[in-house]
C-alpha cells in the first residue's frame, strides 16, 4: 500500500502543509490530534507479532 499524502492530509485536518517551522508545527499537532496513537505497521499490512514472549521482550 503506497503512502497517499492527500490522504493523510485529509484525515488529520490539514489541506496542505508550508514547508516551514509553523508549518511543520502545525502537521504535528495536527497529528497528535487526529491520530493520537496507532501503529502504521498495521496500516502498511505488516502485523505485528502478539506472542506473549514478543509483547514482554523489551
Amino acid at each position: 500500500m503506497a503512502f497517499k499524502i492527500a490522504t493523510y492530509l485529509d484525515r488529520i485536518g490539514l489541506a496542505q502543509v508550508p514547508t516551514t517551522l509553523d508549518g511543520l508545527l502545525a502537521l504535528q499537532q495536527a497529528q497528535m490530534r487526529a491520530i493520537p496513537y496507532e501503529n502504521f505497521d498495521v496500516l502498511l499490512g505488516d502485523i505485528p507479532d502478539l506472542t506473549e514472549k514478543s509483547i514482554w521482550a523489551n
